[in-house]
């Protein structure tokens, strides 16, 4: 045990060991001098609309740290709209009447359009003999009127506000049974922060959100490219890569799309005898559900690069601190031997 002290052999087990025992004595003396302090800090009240308040005053540094915590999740989802808790965490980062839009008059009467040019494409594919030259004749309209929807959208304002505000932290990410939005931000900017969460929970526009999904729908419609699809299903696979998901449960939502189809469609396959073409087309969605497997590893594995980095950052500021390493010309770090002179 002395001779190992005194010539260290340095494999990543020891590093690893000593990382963890030095962050579980760190962890201990924080819980020892700096929880009774942190709870006469931290103060409590909520407002009259319901909303709660915790907040932890730090003066060390002017900015301010928001979490937003809304009491929903994955688990008040049902059998038939798994997802959407995420969907609807989506839609609150695309913009409200006010921020993302160019003329929201103008961008709502192109949704309204929109849905009631959808409805009249469903009700006409349900008919026994459906009308080929009229559907194609409102699919046309329907793109029109998407077009025009989406010529009022400014792309991530929302985003781009805080940033030329001196955000420095903007993320948000949904859990078995809560979302969180976080903003950091110099404090003094925090009328603005109350003024644009309040506005994009009370007046959420979701124009982008629809035309990903109907994107996503064409493509498996017409032959399902790669090329094509694979950035549409990675900005709502990647959100998914950094929440408590097993793979499984992060893809779930693509085989619901066969569900959703038979659903839908059952009477029109029955009458009009289609059981090979929604072979075809669930054969499609398989093929979907691989990709979107393919974008969910790759984005753990980044994931994991990311993590692996930061514990190595951690592990080389505690041994810095406990005098067990120092740094050397050329940015190299180097093991003391307290036992040698």
């Amino acid at each position: 045990m002395i001779e190992v002290m005194r010539k260290p052999r340095v494999t990543l087990t020891n590093v690893a060991i000593l990382y963890f025992a030095l962050a579980a004595l760190a962890c201990g003396w924080a819980e020892a001098q700096d929880v009774a302090e942190f709870e006469k800090r931290m103060t409590e009240f909520t407002l009259d609309n319901g909303l709660k308040f915790l907040v932890l005053e730090r003066h060390e540094v002017p900015v301010v740290s928001f979490h937003i915590h809304a009491d929903v999740g994955s688990v008040d989802e049902v059998k038939g709209i798994t997802g959407l808790a995420h969907l609807f965490e989506h839609m609150a980062f695309k913009g409200t009447k006010t921020i993302g839009t160019k003329d929201y008059q103008a961008e709502a009467e192109a949704m309204a359009k929109m849905d009631k040019l959808f409805e009249a494409i469903k009700a006409e594919r349900r008919k026994t003999e459906p009308d080929q030259a009229h559907l194609e004749e409102l699919q046309k309209q329907f793109e029109k009127a998407q077009d025009e929807a989406q010529k009022y959208i400014e792309h991530d304002e929302y985003e781009d506000v805080y940033q030329k505000e001196g955000c420095s932290y903007f993320n948000a990410f949904t859990g078995q049974d809560y979302t969180c939005y976080i903003v950091s931000l110099p404090s003094n900017k925090i009328e603005l922060w109350m003024s644009l969460e309040s506005d994009r929970f009370a007046n959420p526009v979701g124009t982008t959100i629809s035309k990903e999904i109907e994107n996503l729908y064409v493509e498996l419609i017409e032959g399902l490219e790669p090329e094509k699809v694979t950035p549409r299903l990675d900005r709502i696979i990647r959100i998914r890569a950094i929440q408590d998901f097993f793979p499984s449960q992060a893809i779930a939502f693509v085989f619901l799309l066969k569900k959703a189809i038979r659903d839908e469609m059952q009477n029109e396959i029955l009458e009009n005898q289609l059981s090979q073409e929604l072979s075809t087309f669930e054969s499609r969605i398989d093929d979907l559900a691989l990709l979107a497997f393919d974008i969910y590893m790759n984005c753990r594995e980044k994931l994991y690069d990311i993590r692996v980095n930061e514990t190595k950052k951690q592990m080389s500021r505690l041994l810095q601190k406990t005098g067990m390493i120092s740094e050397i010309p050329g940015n190299q770090s180097s093991l003391k031997n307290e036992h040698e002179t």
